[in-house]
């Protein structure tokens, strides 16, 4: 018992260094790391991430975020752990597509479009990475306006899920095998 205890504070004392060394900070138990790059904080899921939903009578529910149905089948993908450099690219090019994405696609509008770009700095951006049934290497990014309705949400260590809130909330894919984004969906408004 007496060295799990000192492993338990060495570990701690290693990931305290660590964050100060480097700004970036480890989430556990998953191994979530946070930083902020420019202005806006980033947070990478790391492989052993669950998604945690409140359930009843304060139970707590974990599930598999990378795990889909198809055609009534449960297919789990091989989980993938962007680097925080392959996060910084990512993130200038995913800038630059949104200002090239036609007004035409379902739930962009002009000025959803230009409310994003115009807050793009003000933006929390999650990355959940993973190898699909294809082999492909797909980053799920869930950005989240930095305003006083998230201060509260724990966004360093949950996958958070906004439905209405307009342009304050997006979603998209990217497909680094293809250099490709996809699905990009920016929230509505009630």
């Amino acid at each position: 018992m007496k060295k799990i205890a000192i492993f338990i504070l060495t570990l701690g004392l290693v990931l305290k260094t660590y964050s100060q060394t480097t700004g970036i900070e480890v989430i556990l138990p998953d191994s979530n790391l946070v930083f902020l790059q420019d202005t806006s904080y980033k947070v990478i899921f790391g492989k052993n991430f669950k998604h945690r939903i409140q359930g009843k009578a304060g139970k707590v529910i974990e599930t598999n975020p990378r795990s889909e149905y198809v055609k009534g089948k449960k297919i789990t993908h091989k989980p993938y752990v962007p680097t925080p450099e392959e996060v910084s690219i990512i993130n200038n090019k995913l800038r630059a597509f949104l200002t090239t994405v036609p007004d035409s696609l379902e739930s962009v509008t002009s000025s959803k479009k230009k409310f994003i770009i115009d807050n793009y700095a003000n933006y929390i951006f999650q990355f959940l990475g993973y190898i699909n049934s294809k082999g492909q290497t797909i980053i799920y990014i869930n950005c989240l306006l930095n305003d006083k309705d998230i201060e509260n949400v724990e966004w360093k260590k949950n996958l958070i899920n906004i439905y209405d809130g307009g342009p304050r909330y997006f979603n998209i894919n990217y497909n680094k095998t293809k250099n490709q984004f996809t699905d990009l969906y920016i929230n509505g408004s009630a």
